[in-house]
Parts: structure tokens; sequence; C-alpha cells
């Protein structure tokens, strides 16, 4: 596919990768309004970085520069001056000349934690390269003639550096700049006007070649709740390069309700990650709320710079009941309240790894084989799972007679203490063999040391044992029902030999026995089957590997917290937010 854009005389150009750079190469002279009708959808440039879609959508009215500048947005969103302000931005050079350029992200006296990274195309890496040397010798060698015989042997090898095609970010020096040197006499361009009360608060150099397109990552803090202001992007050239791009940021947010958790809660719980599907959540937030629901923010007080809670944003919709967002608060209690924030058409994504702190070694949603922790455990899959409505959002399918399973090579799952949890729909009891849900695989005996399971008698199980095999404790619970979400638990805290399995947030059964022991003999980790045998039949949701032993009141409010929403939250009216300061800077 040719990436297209169009520069500010009308000519349509493309890209090409050369040595890691971007190259423009023009395709067809000016064009007319009626040509430029008829481009193609995908006429905006674009990247793919690395995964990640970055389409450039917004740039102004170029005349009288010659650095096409491009943003990802032409308006960007920001709760208060705690939230990360993202822009990608791209920089044609229609100059002629190769020449270092200035950066000035340029504000109404507010930007902090100012960070300007250049984005490259050619990821270094390292490489063994053979080294060989000619080594000869003499072979039919006579008093008057003899024959010399050279080879190239191979002596060892030496490590090179070499690039394949991947994105790499590399940061830029930041300097303190509040004047901005502007001599543009070399290209015979004028400097766009810029508001006097806005200062240029940081600055970085580059250097950009005739014809380049770079790429740039800029981020930066500190926009003050309820304004809406322009900011700019200038770029200046030692060689008479100059570029002008104006965004702009919004910190206005519609309104927000308030949601209570309920009175049922026992104890405090630190960092306790809750889930919230949008019930009852009120027409004026779903009315104007953006259609991916990347506008929501969750905070526990309604007052200006309040902080933001980390969330993971799954999906969510203008329908209430249809969102999938989990939220972390750093001290859960009986009705504690948290207000939903909704209504900013420039606001991102915000989704965090944060939401689940260090001791989930493993948090996997499913429907997908995507950690939802920082240590990136991801799965594989084995065979063909299918993706289903589940208990919360999606769900995996495991068909046993298909051999479907989710597996982790080499995971990281050190621990002493432990609980592994999952949602579980069985869709036929095993008979013949134990059927896994989730188990870590010992090293070298390939058992699963660590698991829950349904036992040939229709029992839900937990067992685990240390690298030593002592202590091994395998612990039943209840009974397995056919075509229902079971919330299933087993923990052991090494402290005092205690294990337990919980089913539905009730405590089934529970043993003592030797205490110690250290967990980190794991080849591993699966979800669904144990090393080719013992394949699950049913669903699994919601499934978490966790190196302590939660308590049990814990586990009581994640059970009501993802059974029952609606008896877990009460939904409070829709307050409006008033704009308090709204600035629009004029060019």
């Amino acid at each position: 596919m040719i990436n297209w854009f169009i520069d500010k005389y009308g000519v349509l150009k493309a890209w090409i990768v050369r040595n890691g750079k971007i190259i423009l190469v023009t395709l067809v002279a000016v064009l007319t309004a009626a040509s430029l009708a008829n481009l193609p959808s995908d006429e905006v440039p674009y990247v793919d970085v690395n995964g990640e879609i970055i389409a450039f959508l917004y740039t102004d009215d170029n005349t009288g520069e010659n650095i096409l500048i491009r943003t990802d947005r032409e308006l960007y969103g920001a709760f208060n001056e705690n939230e990360l302000v993202t822009t990608y931005v791209l920089m044609g050079n229609n100059s002629g000349k190769s020449q270092n350029v200035s950066i000035y992200p340029t504000f109404n006296s507010y930007a902090t934690d100012v960070e300007i990274s250049r984005l490259y195309q050619d990821m270094p890496y390292d490489t063994e390269i053979p080294v060989y040397e000619e080594q000869c010798k003499i072979v039919n060698s006579t008093t008057t003639v003899s024959e010399t015989v050279c080879n190239n042997v191979l002596i060892g090898t030496s490590t090179q550096i070499a690039y394949r095609d991947e994105w790499r970010t590399e940061p830029l020096t930041v300097f303190d700049e509040f004047e901005i040197s502007v001599n543009l006499s070399k290209g015979s361009l004028e400097r766009k006007v810029i508001p006097p009360e806005y200062k240029a608060i940081k600055k970085s150099i580059t250097y950009i070649d005739s014809d380049e397109i770079a790429y740039f990552k800029i981020q930066f803090r500190g926009v003050p709740p309820r304004i809406t202001d322009e900011f700019f992007f200038e770029i200046v050239g030692d060689e008479g390069a100059y570029g002008h791009l104006d965004p702009t940021i919004t910190s206005d947010w519609t309104g927000y309700f308030p949601i209570t958790a309920t009175t049922t809660i026992t104890d405090t719980h630190a960092n306790f990650p809750l889930y919230y599907n949008g019930v009852s959540a009120p027409a004026d937030c779903t009315t104007v709320l953006k259609s991916d629901g990347t506008d929501i923010r969750i905070t526990t007080s309604t007052a200006i710079g309040s902080m933001i809670l980390d969330n993971e944003l799954i999906s969510a919709t203008t329908t209430a009941g249809n969102w999938e967002i989990y939220f972390r608060d750093p001290s859960l209690a009986a009705s504690n309240v948290y207000y939903v924030w909704c209504g900013n058409a420039g606001a991102s994504d915000i989704s965090t790894t944060s939401v689940y702190n260090a001791n989930y070694l493993g948090h996997w949603h499913m429907g997908t084989t995507t950690d939802a922790t920082v240590n990136n455990q991801d799965f594989s899959l084995v065979a063909t799972p299918v993706v289903v409505s589940g208990k919360i959002g999606n769900a995996t399918d495991f068909e046993e007679g298909d051999g479907d399973a989710y597996k982790k090579t080499s995971p990281s799952l050190n621990h002493n203490s432990l609980t592994q949890m999952a949602w579980v729909n069985v869709e036929s009891v095993p008979s013949g063999e134990n059927d896994i849900i989730i188990a870590a695989i010992e090293t070298g005996s390939n058992d699963p040391s660590a698991r829950l399971y349904i036992n040939t008698s229709g029992s839900h199980n937990f067992f685990i044992r240390d690298d030593n095999r002592d202590p091994e404790k395998n612990i039943s619970g209840g009974a397995a029902t056919a075509s229902q979400w079971d919330h299933i638990v087993g923990t052991y805290a090494s402290s005092t030999g205690v294990t337990v399995f919980y089913l539905n947030s009730s405590l089934i059964a529970s043993t003592t026995e030797t205490t110690g022991g250290v967990f980190s003999g794991y080849n591993e980790l699966t979800i669904g089957y144990a090393k080719n045998t013992e394949f699950f039949d049913g669903i699994v949701d919601e499934a978490s590997f966790i190196n302590i032993a939660f308590s049990a009141n814990r586990i009581d409010a994640i059970y009501k917290n993802e059974n029952d929403q609606s008896a877990f939250w009460t939904i409070g009216s829709w307050v409006t937010v008033g704009v308090e300061r709204r600035i629009i800077s004029v060019q």
C-alpha cells in the first residue's frame, strides 16, 4: 500500500524507508480540488509503530512554511495537571536543505515535564558474524615443485550491530528555552504570530535531511482543569526552514456521576482492582461519552486537581451496562465513593498495567491471551479456543475434544505464598482424567505442581507443592455444576502452612501442614490443560496467579464486585460541570 499525503502546494507525495530514514517521493504534480476528492481513503499519512497505528490527521494553513507539520489529532484532552498528554508529530522537510532544526513546544505558561523523543525505523540489535582465517598448507611437495592450498577456516564469531525494520524511540536533549531565536532570512520566510503571553517551555534540536519525513513523540503534563486553549509547535531550522502548527488542548469534562461501593465489604483492602460495567450510568453521561469510552476518568473527589485513579479500559460504548473498565482503589472500604467523568472529545485512552499491583504475577481477562499486568505473561494458543461472552465481557471457551488451551513457556512465577483464581463455567464434568483450569508446570518432571482443576469425581480442587515437593497439598472443594458460573479460589500461606479452597466466596475446605517452601521451578504456565493432557471442557474468565494468600474478606469483596454489579454499586445523579476558565488564543 502506498502511504500518501498532500504537501502545502497540493503535491501528492509518498515516502519510502532508506537506511532507517523516511524519504519523500513526489508522485503527482499539483492536483486540482476535483482530483483530491478522488483520492483513496488512506491518503492521510500514517505509520505502524510496532503494531500501533498512528495516523497524522491534522495540519493547518501551511502558506509561508517549508516544514510541513502534522499531528495525530487537532484536539487533545487532559483531565488536570496530573494527566500525561501524548502527541505524535510528523515533520516533513520541504526546504530543499538538510539542516539542524529546533523544536519549540509553546504553551500559555502551564506545561511541565515536557519530553521530546524522535522515532526511528531502524532498531539496532546484536548479531553474530562468523570470522574466518585463511590457512594454507603445502601439498604434493617435491625437491623442485611444491603446491600450496589455502582455505578459509572458521575460527570464531564476532558480535556486530545490525538493524531491523522496527521502530525505536530516542529521547532528545531538552533545553529550557523561553525566548525563541528565529532567523528566517536564509529562507525568505516570516514567522507566524504567536500571542505574547505564550512561551516556549522547552527546546530540542535534531537533524533532518532534505525531503526527509521525521516522526516525534512529545509528552507533557500540567494542563489546568477547566480550560480550552491552543498550544503550538514551532520548528526553526538553521538553514532557513520554518513550520508552525496550533493544536488545541481541553480539560473541560462535561460532568460526572458518583458510584458508591456496597456496605457489605469487610476490612480495608489496599490496591484493590475494581470492576464497573456502566450499570445504570445516567443518560447525560452516555449521550456525551465518546463512542469508544476513552474519555472516562474515575476519581475519588470532585475537587479541581483530584488524582485520577489508574484504570484499564477494555471497552465502553454509549449504552449503559455495556462497559468493561477496571480501576485501582488504593484503599477499598465499604461505602467508598468514586466519580465517573464523561464528555471530552479530545481525551485519549489512559489505560495502564498499574491496576494490578506487584502481587499479581499475571491476570488474564480472557477472550484474549494478553496479560493485564506489567509482567507481560502473555499466552500462546494451543489449537483454537473460541472467544465467547463471559462472566465479565469476553471469555475463552476451551473444547476438550479439540485440544484447546493457552500456554506460556518460561513464565516468571517465583513465589512463596500463592493465590490462584478464576471464573469457570463447566460444559461437562470430567471422566477418566482431571480437567486442568490453570496450572504451573514443574521443571523436569513436567507435573502441574500448582493448579486449580476438576477431578474425575466432578469436584473442584487446588493442589500445590514446592521445589522440594514438601509441602504437598491437595484440597477438594465443592462440586462443579455444568452450565453455571462459579468463582473458584485456592490459597496457600507459607508462613502458616494453611491451604484454603473457596467456592463463590464461601470457604469450602482448609488444611494446615508443613510451613515454608519456595516455588520457582516452573517451565510452563497453562490454562485449559497440562502438557498435552487433562484438557478442560468449558469457559474460563478472569484468571489470576498471585504471590500472596488473599484473605477471605478480600476474596469475598472480589466475588461481590464481579458477580453482581447492580448489587455492588449504588449509582448517583449526574452533575454538569460549568466551565471555570476558557482561553482561546487568537492568531
